[in-house]
């Protein structure tokens, strides 16, 4: 995955509140995204 592919994915979870932004390095898995993580596995 290139830099720009992996700052657009970053940037969509951070608006659909999948990630919260802590700090310029710092960004969080959020509840939400926890649980679509959870229900998204692979099987």
């Amino acid at each position: 995955i290139s830099k720009p592919e992996l700052d657009i994915m970053v940037n969509k979870f951070l608006e659909s509140e999948m990630l919260q932004y802590e700090s310029d390095n710092v960004v969080k898995l959020t509840r939400k995204g926890i649980l679509y993580l959870l229900e998204n596995k692979p099987k």
